[in-house]
């Protein structure tokens, strides 16, 4: 049961940090969150000393909560992170569990939390990562989109630029997410593997279909 629960926690981990919905009001490890990002929001706008309004409207964006901690004063995104990991961990340590069974939450915890930190809404970061490798303005490409074009078709129209070329640009990015996970253990070498090769497909879909 400990190996299914690892694979669990591993695929969830990939998930949320690659192309999941951070924002779908599910419970992580941890402890609950109002609509999947909302204690941790809360948090990240303390320790980065801005108001929580800020912290959603660049999510919403599509940043990341490592993004706005590495672009803040005196912040970063292993700084954020330490100071997620103490306020749950706190609360994991006040219910009184077996030592075991707190330090397997624990691992749960800072795993999770990795994962969030990481997180960018799919859609933002989709189109902001295809207008930075065609040279377009975000506001240009998404009004491209809306008026039915592919990724494709923006891509092949634009000099220079071509579907494979967009779909390794976009891989790029998603790619550095997963070989972070990687090195910092939070997945392993395998089911990294397996979610590039996902990943990759489902780009193919996105980068063809009308709107994005």
């Amino acid at each position: 049961m400990l190996a299914v629960a690892a694979v669990a926690v591993a695929a969830a981990i990939l998930i949320i940090a690659l192309d999941g919905h951070g924002d779908s009001g599910s419970r992580h490890g941890g402890g609950a969150t109002r609509d999947g990002r909302g204690t941790v929001v809360q948090l990240a706008a303390g320790y980065l000393g801005v108001p929580v309004a800020e912290v959603r409207a660049r999510l919403r964006r599509g940043e990341t909560l490592g993004q706005i901690a590495a672009s803040g004063k005196g912040a970063s995104r292993i700084g954020l992170i330490e100071s997620l990991y103490s306020a749950r961990a706190a609360a994991v340590k006040a219910r009184g569990l077996s030592p075991a069974a707190e330090a397997a939450e624990l691992r749960t915890v800072r795993r999770t939390l990795i994962a969030q930190v990481d997180h960018a809404r799919r859609r933002a970061g989709l189109v902001r990562g295809a207008a930075s490798y065609l040279g377009l303005d975000e506001a240009e490409l998404t009004g491209k989109l809306a008026g039915g074009h592919t990724l494709a078709q923006v891509a092949a129209a634009t000099p220079g630029r071509s579907w494979a070329g967009l779909l390794q640009a976009l891989l790029a990015t998603r790619r550095q997410a997963i070989e972070r996970a990687v090195s910092e253990k939070a997945v392993s070498a395998g089911a990294a593997h397996r979610a590039l090769s996902r990943l990759r497909s489902r780009l193919e879909r996105q980068i063809e279909r009308p709107g994005g």
